[in-house]
């Protein structure tokens, strides 16, 4: 064991006689730091005194004792009770004069204690009569002190940093550095730190050191002059002359980043008091100081419990480092590449392409989709209005289409590539998953708030697969994330509103296994209009028979798995990825404005595009042009204009923002507008298109009947006879039996439904 006096000495010596160079000179204490920060806390000025351990390090290396670092870091707790005792015996005078009005409650009684104890030991020392008078108990030092002692890592705070994953049992009262996003952060509560009595006969004062989260009262007084009369008095306790803190219990989750494949996010609670409350809130990365510690239980929960004990961290500095990834990633070196790259390409479109390219190059086409994701990386220019209104700068993208085109892979390497990225599926979250959830405290046993996929990927992107497959509720609330980037919750008691400033980029496979080119896009993936109007953009992907294309395909996909990375010819396009998210970073500092000669342009364009579809003329009048879609072409303009580091935006951007938009709403053509291009043929076409309409029609009142029966299948007659007698469907319809067994058996063999031996119907 160590010899804690001896230590203690050291610490006092450390206290006194450390001097920082850097700092400019006092005139009381000269370059003393710590006596300096002592000082501080006597005069009010701060509430805080961190010993840093590189400063000890720095000290003790010199005095040849270097293992004096090691003893804090593997006994934290008990070297910071041997700090505050030094810094309670070595405080300063205050050096400012304090009024009456300016001390609290708190310090005018602590005066008043102070004071009868003194006038209680004079009373003592000039006792005559031989009776010993009641002396009350020694002031605990936790009840006077105005400031919380923390030891810290200091510079090397970065290098320190431990995965949740390496944080053993054997670091149980050590000193611990870990960093994950608050999924859950508590009310801040006061706890009592020292209890204070007074007995009911007497006056006498008790103190009791509650260094647990339970503890038992004292009941019957200690004074002997309660014991000389055989009358105990009953002790109570004085909330108002006792010490509390503050107190507040944080969740945090392991980064994505850091988590296995395949493994679960691993969670670490954090107590919080003082100093270090109201630091973070849920969606947050921070960066979190403390001692690993184990969570003592007492009575039923301790015999639940058995051997196995819960663990916490009693945090000593929490810091919120939101922006830090940005600083990781523009180190001297990327920037040197950034500016090689810039160099070697002629002109502002050629990197363009270049960038785009290398967003998943083992995906073969996909070039447009891909300059989309490019843009929604770095995204638009987030306003404020003067009155506090905000009008979004994030990039909301949707890819639909068949299965099989790598939408999910794209997803995928968005998330992983992007710096605050979450993969979700909407079957897989609910509304509470996807937004937030109102849980209750495991302690407290209040209600809490638990951020969700949407909440955590705050100033970051969120990767929403299986759009369609969510449930109605569960939309209604990504309509408010998608246009006011906030989560209202007003659940159980609870009403506020948490930041979800993301973007959001999904994909939606069709209703009936295949895309209907003769439907419309909500008819397909089964999204309401409202909901595809928030979209910047929407991508429709098809697996078209092409044998050209066909064969290119299948050569890249083929030399991927043979050489695991692009064909050479566009590996020398590629740009490593490091560089490619210095170079998103670093776009992302730019807030380009639309001069105002472009002013007329963008209002000139988007008054053409309304006057198409209000003449019909248009061939996707069903695509509605709104004013969202005005500040879709601002937002993707200023996202080209960043992507060349400049701080006004040309007409060459807009030019590009607007042919994009117009891609992904060409790529939404139906085969309607098609056979109308197609000269000759356009009767048969029409003839063709009116047949495949009424299928269409058919099954969807198939699938609607069986909904209607609650059950997984049904008969044919059956259900002829509910079209039938359902006259909102059969009045249109006008079945019979031949008609609708020849519609079932074209979609049994396109794999959509499959009819037993029985003539059940049933949707795969």
């Amino acid at each position: 064991m160590p010899d804690y006096e001896a230590e203690k000495a050291k610490c006092v010596e450390f206290i006194t006689s450390y001097t920082d160079a850097s700092l400019p000179e006092d005139p009381i204490h000269g370059k003393h730091k710590y006596l300096i920060k002592m000082q501080r806390v006597a005069n009010k000025e701060d509430q805080v005194i961190n010993i840093e351990l590189t400063d000890v390090q720095e000290y003790f290396n010199t005095a040849r004792d270097s293992a004096f670092v090691d003893r804090i870091r593997v006994n934290t707790q008990r070297y910071v009770s041997l700090f505050s005792a030094v810094v309670d015996a070595n405080m300063p005078q205050p050096t400012v004069n304090f009024r009456e009005d300016q001390l609290s409650t708190f310090e005018i009684l602590m005066s008043q204690r102070k004071f009868n104890f003194q006038q209680a030991l004079a009373a003592q020392a000039a006792s005559l009569s031989g009776q010993v008078q009641d002396v009350k108990f020694q002031l605990p030092p936790e009840l006077e002190r105005t400031y919380q002692l923390f030891i810290v890592n200091g510079e090397n705070a970065k290098k320190s940093i431990l995965k949740m994953r390496e944080v053993k049992s054997n670091q149980i009262g050590g000193l611990v550095t870990v960093k994950g996003i608050v999924t859950r952060c508590s009310d801040v509560k006061p706890c009592i730190q020292v209890a204070v009595y007074a007995c009911d006969v007497c006056g006498f004062e008790v103190y009791q050191i509650i260094n647990s989260r339970e503890f038992n009262p004292k009941v019957e007084c200690p004074s002997r002059r309660c014991m000389q009369n055989q009358t105990k008095g009953q002790l109570v306790m004085q909330v108002k002359s006792s010490r509390f803190v503050s107190f507040q219990e944080i969740k945090i989750q392991e980064p994505s980043d850091q988590v296995p494949i395949g493994h679960v996010p691993r969670t670490m609670n954090i107590t919080a008091k003082g100093i270090n409350t109201r630091k973070c809130a849920p969606g947050d990365i921070i960066t979190c100081t403390g001692v690993y510690m184990p969570q003592l239980y007492q009575g039923f929960q301790a015999m639940r419990l058995g051997l196995t004990q819960d663990t916490y961290l009693e945090a000593f500095m929490i810091t919120k480092n939101k922006e830090n990834y940005k600083e990781s990633f523009l180190t001297p070196e990327t920037l040197d590449r950034m500016q090689n790259l810039k160099d070697l390409c002629e002109n502002d479109i050629q990197l363009y392409q270049r960038l785009s390219t290398s967003i998943c190059p083992e995906i073969f086409g996909h070039e447009e989709v891909k300059k989309a994701l490019l843009l929604l990386m770095v995204g638009g220019v987030t306003k404020e209005m003067v009155d506090g209104m905000k009008i979004r700068g994030n990039i909301n993208v949707l890819l639909m289409g068949d299965p099989g085109i790598a939408k999910s892979q794209m997803l995928k390497h968005i998330s992983t590539f992007a710096p605050r990225g979450i993969y979700t599926t909407g079957k897989g979250s609910s509304g509470v998953g996807l937004t937030a959830a109102v849980t209750r405290d495991t302690i407290t046993k209040e209600l809490v708030l638990e951020g969700g996929a949407l909440v955590l990927s705050d100033t970051g992107i969120c990767c929403i697969d299986e759009f369609d497959k969510m449930d109605e509720r569960d939309r209604t609330n990504i309509h408010e994330v998608m246009e006011q980037q906030t989560v209202s919750i007003a659940k159980a008691g609870i009403t506020t509103s948490l930041n979800a400033r993301t973007s959001i980029l999904a994909a939606a496979n069709p209703l009936y296994g295949r895309y209907n080119q003769k439907l419309k896009p909500h008819e397909n993936i089964n999204l309401p209009a409202a909901l595809l109007s928030r979209f910047d953009l929407l991508f429709l992907l098809l697996d078209k028979v092409d044998e050209t294309n066909d064969i290119a395909l299948a050569r890249h996909v083929a030399t991927v798995h043979k050489t695991l990375r692009a064909p050479d010819r566009d590996q020398s396009l590629v740009v490593d990825a490091d560089v490619m998210r210095g170079y998103i970073v670093r776009a992302q500092q730019f807030e380009p404005v639309i001069p105002a000669d472009l002013h007329n342009y963008i209002v000139a364009k988007y008054v053409e595009k309304r006057k198409l579809q209000r003449e019909g003329l248009d061939e996707q009048s069903y695509m509605y042009v709104t004013p969202r879609t005005l500040l879709a072409i601002i937002r993707l303009s200023q996202a080209l204009s960043r992507l060349s580091f400049r701080h006004e935006v040309n007409q060459a951007d807009v030019d590009e923002a607007i042919k994009l938009m117009d891609f992904s709403i060409r790529s939404l053509r139906t085969l309607k507008s098609e056979a109308k291009d197609s000269k000759g043929r356009v009767g048969g076409a029409q003839r063709e298109i009116k047949k495949d309409d009424r299928m269409s029609e058919i099954i969807r009142a198939v699938r609607q009947m069986i909904q209607a029966s609650r059950q997984d299948s049904m008969k044919i007659t059956e259900i002829l006879k509910a079209i039938q007698k359902d006259r909102a469907v059969g009045s249109s319809l006008n079945l019979d039996r031949e008609e609708l067994t020849a519609v079932l058996k074209h979609y049994q063999k396109l794999s959509i439904i499959y009819i037993d031996d029985n003539e059940n119907v049933l949707f795969i």
